[in-house]
């Protein structure tokens, strides 16, 4: 009934478990990968239970079933505790959960693609806030610019191209802040200063109104 393996998680070896065919958490392992105070995602669950479906975003387990696991971290934890049963989320489950942290998507990401095997999220949860942008700048460009996506130049793809006034917006997340993302921005940027084109760059933290008046202060001098 049981499988488990060992997958790392932000530098944390995680054992993994299944429980009818699905990769599950439990709160404790919940909280210790968002490094939050024990207890926490067992009282989300118990606040937002009535929105969960129980054998689809949750498993309610009874202790004969759990202490099946052998030589785990589970087992371990518990030896020596109360015989109660114990939840294990699924993927649905914790995703649900996790709105309460308010982690970084590469968190939330990392999560799914090596605990539960799933690298489907990938593209919503790392376009999602650029998606948002690019929806506030044509809005606000409406009229005084034409904002394309996802444009290929030369060898690269921009993330946005205001063709007008030959300026390209790359909206950077925080992997850009790595020594390695810096060094190769910055001879994409050359190149593409090269080929005539101005790049602004607008981070992921920054407010709006910031980084509209960056764009418009670009288009206005042009």
């Amino acid at each position: 009934m049981y499988d488990k393996n060992v997958v790392n998680i932000m530098g944390k070896a995680v054992e993994r478990i299944e429980y009818k065919g699905h990769p599950v958490l439990t709160f404790r392992m919940v909280d210790e990968l968002h490094e939050r105070p024990e207890g926490t995602a067992r009282k989300s669950f118990h606040r937002n239970k009535a929105q969960l479906v129980e054998n689809e975003d949750y498993f309610d387990v009874s202790y004969k079933e759990w202490s099946e696991i052998l030589n785990t971290r589970l087992e371990n934890r518990q030896r020596g505790g109360c015989h109660r049963s114990i939840i294990f989320l699924t993927q649905t489950g914790y995703l649900l959960l996790t709105k309460i942290y308010r982690s970084s998507s590469e968190r939330i990401l990392e999560i799914c693609n090596k605990y539960f095997n799933d690298e489907s999220l990938n593209f919503i949860l790392r376009n999602a806030p650029e998606t948002e942008f690019g929806k506030i700048l044509i809005e606000s460009l409406e009229g005084l610019a034409t904002v394309r996506t996802q444009i290929n130049i030369d060898k690269y793809r921009a993330d946005f191209l205001l063709a007008e006034y030959g300026i390209i917006i790359e909206y950077d997340e925080k992997h850009h802040e790595r020594p390695a993302h810096k060094k190769s921005d910055k001879e994409r940027d050359k190149i593409l200063s090269a080929l005539g084109y101005r790049v602004i760059r607008i981070k992921k933290d920054e407010s709006v109104g910031k980084s509209l008046n960056k764009i418009l202060l670009e288009i206005f001098n042009n």
